[in-house]
């Protein structure tokens, strides 16, 4: 007879992710409140967000999506004016008028991604770790969070822009011990991701920035994600735009593995077994959870033992992306079955389909 298989629990270490609340809502700076700078600020907004959810820089150019940015009015739930004055902000925004807020209705644009193929990249984004080697007047120096920088300050404008969550280094003994700055400046791949190890971070974004004269940087930036590495020079640019461009090399390469393609291509439902299901609450909480994933279209329970749920859930994209949006929290354990003794007899009966992937609800 089979042995009872029981789930073991894998210690993996789970990536810190962050929830963006901001993804269908975009600023452009306009002169006045007339019509006619609304209706190109929208456009302009649209194709912000556009980005932002796909991480396409290029996504803009599909032919629905800029038909759509024609009339983006449609689109739109609410708009805000907010008064700028001259003065307010760094040197590329030095200028009176006013900051136009826009935030899209998030069912609209999810249905023009879909008529247009182009991927959807779900709120719950990975933090990436990112380390900032700086030169200013003649002295290199690491930049935190809290860094007194124009650096970090392009920066965190670019996080928004992109939809990339950043977390920074503590920059405390421990990591002075574990990278120097030549290391760094360097941009040596295995100290970079040694050093990053303590954070329990895959993302890992290191850039060396420095003046190239009249206003612009240039500077080197090295991407590590899943054992690749992927590098970019920028050259005699604004900070604005180098923090942008580094942000996008970061938002193509993730979204390239988290971003779903909604083209009904799953010929079968995705089987899953979720243990510790202890309750009503917990039933009603894994469902909630499941369906609120960008992978999952439907999910439908097949089978209740004790406290094992099976579901068979419809999906867009492939079995693992469903793993990696589901390894960004804490709501599901990864968990696999040991192995069964060999049975001392053949089965006469035709065998269950086993799970694809097992889990463990810690809700």
């Amino acid at each position: 007879m089979w042995m009872t298989a029981l789930l073991c629990v894998i210690a993996a270490p789970t990536l810190q992710a962050a929830e963006i609340k901001n993804l269908y809502q975009a600023q452009v700076m306009v002169p006045d409140q007339g019509r006619e700078s609304r209706a190109q600020a929208f456009s302009q907004a649209l194709a912000q967000v556009v980005i932002k959810v796909t991480g396409q820089i290029d996504a803009p150019t599909r032919e629905g999506v800029r038909i759509a940015m024609q009339n983006p009015d449609v689109l739109v739930s609410r708009y805000d004016y907010r008064k700028i004055n001259a003065g307010d902000g760094d040197q590329a925004n030095r200028q009176s008028g006013f900051m136009l807020d826009v935030s899209f209705n998030r069912a609209a644009v999810n249905k023009l991604l879909h008529d247009n193929r182009l991927p959807l990249w779900g709120d719950n984004r990975p933090e990436t770790l990112i380390w900032v080697a700086s030169e200013e007047r003649g002295g290199r120096q690491m930049l935190g969070a809290e860094s007194p920088s124009t650096v970090v300050t392009a920066l965190q404008k670019a996080s928004d822009q992109w939809g990339v969550p950043l977390l920074y280094p503590l920059l405390d003994v421990e990591d002075s011990l574990s990278l120097s700055m030549a290391e760094l400046w360097g941009l040596f791949p295995a100290p970079v991701v040694q050093a990053s190890g303590r954070y329990g971070v895959d993302p890992v974004l290191a850039m060396r920035v420095y003046s190239s004269g009249s206003g612009k940087v240039s500077g080197r930036v090295m991407f590590t994600f899943r054992g690749q590495v992927f590098n970019e020079d920028i050259n005699d640019v604004t900070m604005d735009v180098f923090a942008s461009r580094a942000l996008s090399l970061v938002a193509s390469r993730l979204a390239a593995f988290y971003a779903i393609l909604s083209d009904g291509s799953s010929e079968y439902p995705l089987r899953l077994q979720v243990n510790a299901i202890n309750d009503v609450h917990d039933y009603a909480g894994l469902l909630r959870y499941l369906e609120n994933l960008t992978a999952v279209r439907t999910a439908m329970p097949v089978r209740v033992k004790g406290d094992t749920l099976t579901l068979d859930l419809v999906i867009d994209g492939s079995p693992e992306q469903v793993d990696a949006e589901i390894s960004l929290d804490r709501n599901l354990a990864r968990a696999y079955p040991a192995l069964p003794a060999t049975p001392q007899e053949p089965l006469m009966v035709e065998p269950i389909r086993r799970p694809d992937l097992y889990y463990v609800w810690q809700k």
